[in-house]
């Protein structure tokens, strides 16, 4: 049976399943199933936040199951559901996302997903009523998007031109948010799609065509990355941001963000809600309200520049 065929058949089994019909109705005989999906990206940190707070909300080893899966084939993936009887997934990655939401589209999902816009591509129908079997945790794109600006051309002011580095797999709505506010802020941009490896070709790149400073777009690659992407930021002497805490830690000038352990830790409430009978299509979409400025001062002073005192002042972390 072809691919597309097989994926069909499970769609179908799943959908017409009597315990797939809206909200998780869980008999005593048996302790409910959370699937963990992640693709792409590094799970260490989140897993352990998600069993952080599955455990004060009254999770034990005795009363529910947590199967973690970094699935090659999507096929794979929709076995795991089948077989392990899943009651709700738990997506920590948009090609997770998207894979819960390809095969199973009757499933309860909860997202933590940092880089798509689920209204703009039609995932579901509103924050407050996503309508749909999907629900979670997302990111105001445009407003981070225009802050990264605001703090490298803070820093940098004669960057008239910065480079960009975006990953076509997490989609468009961050490219269009950050290019949205450089024209407010008169800002050219260099749009370097993000390959690695290709990363050190990238940055010479931008160097060569005047690029004064750097903004990393969020994607699961830039944590795996996070070394190799400073190390180039300064060989190449450009000031460069990122949403991530960890690319500063690692020698990055800049990270402006949030934390994602804990919007795992508060993703556990999505599932425990959805175990508990909510139905995910009733369940509001949240957008993190904390965000947490990180200055690598070493960095600072390898890149010779001075950081302005009123960034310092709002720096949540800095590094010496």
């Amino acid at each position: 049976m072809r691919r597309r065929e097989f994926v069909a058949v499970l769609v179908s089994a799943l959908a017409g399943s009597p315990r797939y019909s809206g909200a998780q109705t869980l008999t005593n005989d048996r302790v409910p199933t959370i699937l963990f999906v992640n693709i792409s990206g590094a799970r260490g940190a989140v897993l352990a936040a998600l069993q952080r707070s599955l455990k004060r909300l009254g999770y034990s080893a005795e009363n529910h199951r947590l199967i973690v899966t970094q699935p090659d084939r999507v096929t794979d993936f929709a076995l795991t559901i089948t077989q392990r009887r899943v009651d709700v997934i738990f997506a920590a990655s948009p090609e997770g996302v998207r894979a819960a939401r390809e095969i199973a589209q009757a499933v309860p999902i909860v997202a933590l997903d940092l880089e798509t816009d689920p209204v703009g591509v039609g995932w579901v129908e509103t924050y407050a009523r996503p309508g749909r079997n999907l629900t979670g945790l997302f990111l105001d794109q445009p407003a981070l998007a225009a802050k990264w600006l605001q703090v490298i051309k803070e820093a940098a002011p004669a960057a008239a031109r910065i480079a960009v580095l975006w990953d076509p797999a997490t989609g468009t709505s961050q490219r269009r948010a950050v290019e949205t506010e450089a024209r407010l802020l008169a800002i050219e941009l260099q749009v370097f799609e993000y390959h690695a490896p290709g990363l050190d070709r990238i940055f010479a790149q931008a160097v060569s065509q005047d690029c004064r400073a750097a903004v990393i777009l969020s994607s699961p690659q830039v944590v795996r990355d996070r070394t190799q992407l400073a190390e180039l930021s300064i060989r190449a002497g450009l000031p460069s941001i990122s949403m991530f805490p960890q690319f500063a830690q690692a020698g990055g000038l800049f990270a402006y963000g949030v934390d994602t352990a804990m919007m795992a830790e508060r993703a556990a409430v999505f599932i425990d809600k959805i175990l508990k009978g909510q139905k995910a299509s009733d369940i509001p979409i949240e957008q993190p309200t904390e965000f947490r400025l990180v200055i690598n001062l070493k960095t600072a002073k390898a890149l010779r520049i001075a950081v302005p005192v009123s960034l310092l002042a709002r720096a949540d972390e800095v590094i010496e």
